[in-house]
């Protein structure tokens, strides 16, 4: 008998790449029917599960109540499963476990606590601490209450140690081969490098732009394609603009804008190599940069900074090169490789389109999500297999 599932997510893009394209999808083919509780969206078209749709002020509500305000939406709702899919809603997750006969399912992508601590910057740091044991204390009472947690990365998966192991999975965010193996990607390719995401000065893109700054500097001109908003964060977009002035690299790089999930494989396809320049930061010595899934399902080598995420998939003179974060002349050494033997971009992207499509891959994962529901739905153990050894320490 199908169960009945239903995915709450109050914060984001209803398209989320994560819930919309990978986990949902995987559990409605022949498991479940699901239902999706999002905010409203004039976006929002031809979407293949159940929808109900809230409006921005009760989303507002929701964030600034821990979902309180759902509770009886979501109590008196015939499901046998809820899937809460962002930390604020932890709180109403904890009385439904505890109040109702739905299994109770988190999902947390995120390292939470570091993120509270280090980047929310606007408030002061004794706030930013309260609320960094705010998110340990939740989790602790949500491990208690709930049926399964879903970590995206080995370090979320052990920060959960009051979670039992066999309640807890990694879903790793993986690209979907399906989506990246529908585009023709051309031979003739515009860009020499890309940097794809989330752009703030935390993540280090300024770095990259600043070397194609020093590039042209030594007489050699390189193509940058930023795939993201740069506006988002303001002090980044000023030195951006600057950089760009003072090496008069404007025609060298191009900003797309934020766009949507399901278009990212068609913006890759015209690049060569991709970085991810991210800084020496906590919340980055946990969380695995998912673009670089999307880099190497697009035939791309990777330029990663050597942080310990970056470290498990990325392996050098393999599929990609490291570099430490925030050098900018070992950044144009790796750089270098590419530039001055085209080859190596083939050789290198060619083993990280193999491991895509052999096992690093979100069928794959797909597969794993939905054991994992089948078990914790009947109260049986799951084993996690995909636990790197050196987190096993």
């Amino acid at each position: 008998m199908r169960k009945r599932i239903m995915f709450v997510h109050t914060t984001g893009s209803w398209w989320d790449h994560r819930y919309y394209f990978k986990q949902m999808p995987a559990l409605q083919e022949d498991y479940a029917d699901i239902t999706y509780l999002i905010p409203e969206d004039p976006t929002i078209k031809d979407v293949p599960f159940k929808l109900i749709t809230i409006s921005p002020k009760k989303a507002k509500w929701t964030r600034m109540t821990g979902g309180l305000n759902l509770f009886f939406t979501l109590f008196n709702s015939k499901q046998d499963a809820i899937q809460l899919c962002n930390i604020e809603l932890l709180p109403v997750g904890v009385l439904l476990g505890l109040f109702s006969k739905k299994k109770i399912f988190y999902d947390c992508r995120e390292d939470h606590y570091h993120a509270m601590l280090h980047s929310k910057v606007w408030f002061p740091k004794w706030i930013r601490y309260c609320l960094g044991f705010g998110v340990k204390t939740l989790e602790f009472f949500a491990s208690k209450t709930f049926t399964g947690f879903i970590d995206s990365d080995p370090a979320i998966y052990k920060f959960h140690t009051a979670m039992p192991a066999k309640k807890k999975m990694i879903f790793y965010n993986m690209a979907l081969k399906s989506q990246f193996n529908e585009v023709h990607r051309t031979l003739d390719k515009k860009y020499d490098f890309t940097v794809l995401g989330s752009m703030s000065v935390r993540t280090g893109v300024l770095d990259v732009v600043n070397a194609i700054g020093e590039f042209k500097k030594k007489g050699i001109i390189v193509s940058l394609k930023l795939i993201g908003s740069i506006e988002i964060d303001q002090t980044l977009f000023k030195q951006i603009q600057e950089s760009m002035e003072t090496y008069n690299t404007k025609d060298q790089i191009l900003v797309t804008g934020r766009i949507p999930y399901f278009e990212i494989p068609h913006a890759l396809a015209d690049c060569k190599v991709g970085i991810i320049p991210l800084l020496d930061l906590p919340k980055f010595q946990n969380n695995i940069a998912t673009k670089q899934f999307e880099y190497m399902a697009s035939e791309m080598p990777v330029i990663a900074t050597n942080l310990p995420p970056q470290n498990i998939f990325i392996q050098d003179y393999f599929n990609g090169l490291h570099y430490r974060p925030g050098d900018v002349k070992g950044l144009m050494k790796q750089m270098s490789y590419f530039l001055e033997q085209p080859e190596n971009i083939k050789v290198l992207g060619a083993n990280a389109k193999m491991k895509t499509e052999e096992e690093w891959n979100s069928e794959a994962q797909q597969i794993k999500f939905l054991e994992f529901y089948k078990l914790r739905m009947e109260n049986k153990p799951y084993q996690e297999q995909e636990i790197p050894p050196f987190f096993n320490d």
